[in-house]
Formats: C-alpha cells, structure tokens, sequence
C-alpha cells in the first residue's frame, strides 16, 4: 500500500499538542540533526516552554517586537532568507535574497506558500523552499565543444567571469578552452581541438 506522505499523523499533527510545541517538532524536521538553537533565528522571543531543559540558548533578535501569540523565525540558506510565521490558525513563509543585486540597494525577494496551521501546508512550505533552492543542470558537452549550447541570459550572467586557456596534451595536440565562472560554478564550458596549430 503507498504511503500518502501528505496525510496528517499522530506523530506529525496532534490535536492534544500546543501549536508552539506542534511547529517546534514541524521545524525539527528540516533543520541538521533538530539543531533549531543552531540553524534557526527567533524573532523577537520564544514560548517559554522551549527554553526548558538542555537544549542551550537559542539566536533571538531582540531588535523585533514580539508578540507571544506568534512564533516567527529565520532560516538562512547561502543565497536566501527564509522567514516562517506561525500563529494558532496561521503558517506562512516568505522568501528574500541575502545580497541585492549589483546597482540596487534591495534583497529581492517573494512569498511561499500560506494558509492554516496544518501538517500538509507545513509540507507544501517544505517543498517550495526546496524548490527555491534547486538549480538548474547544465548539459555536459562534448570534448571538441559540439554540445548543445547552454548560453545564458543577462539575469541568469551576473558574478560570472569568463575565462580561457590554451593547452597541450602528452601527444602534442593543441586545444583552447573557454568557460563561464562563479566561485566554484562553471558553466559554458567549451574545448575546441586547434587543426593545424603547430606543436
């Protein structure tokens, strides 16, 4: 029988349990090894029964008003900003880059998904914050650079520097090669064979 993973259970959504408590275990599931005092940022406070027992001292910004009747925190991905509400009857999330873009003093940014407190919008935040995350693949081509082409747009350019080399191998043969680079990302990756170049 397959499994519905979007189907509520006892140890996903309990109606005896305290929402705080209930998003506390929801958020336990997508952080490293439920290290929430390690990976997630509280926004102005958090319920007191989270600061009982063992678990250390969490990272609050005290610099946001708070609200007990709300549990807002902060996840932080190397390129993102992903800022979660939940109330009693309310979970939301919304999404904002952590650099602007070069020329705009801004983080752009969107919103994920929102709705009621449940265990299946939990899941549909989960999966487009996946989503978000995900990059595109870029075809491998082929040695001589007979691929198909992978050029990108303005947008899809910016932190790339292109760079290029020319090289031998042990038998003499003379290739130059061509590539897109951002950190340690490379796209447009392209090897010509040079005829006829002299060794």
């Amino acid at each position: 029988m397959k499994e519905d993973l979007n189907k509520p259970t006892k140890a996903t959504e309990s109606p005896d349990m305290p929402w705080q408590s209930q998003f506390m275990e929801w958020l336990s599931e997508i952080v490293p090894w439920k290290k929430i005092r390690e990976y997630v940022q509280f926004k102005g406070g958090l319920p007191d029964e989270f600061v009982i027992g063992k678990m250390g001292p969490f990272n609050v910004d005290t610099r946001v008003e708070y609200d007990p009747d709300v549990i807002s925190v902060r996840l932080f991905t190397r390129d993102h900003l992903y800022n979660i509400v939940a109330k009693e009857t309310y979970l939301g999330c919304t999404m904002s880059k952590r650099k602007g873009r070069a020329g705009e003093d801004w983080q752009r940014g969107h919103d994920l998904p929102d709705g009621k407190f449940t265990y299946s919008q939990w899941n549909y935040i989960k999966r487009s914050i996946i989503m978000t995350e995900l990059v595109k693949v870029v075809r491998p081509l082929d040695p001589k650079g007979t691929g198909a082409s992978q050029t990108m747009n303005a947008e899809e350019m910016e932190g790339f520097e292109r760079h290029h080399s020319h090289y031998q191998d042990k038998k003499g043969k003379e290739f130059y090669a061509e590539w897109l680079q951002r950190g340690e990302e490379i796209r447009e990756h392209k090897v010509y064979e040079l005829v006829g170049a002299s060794s």
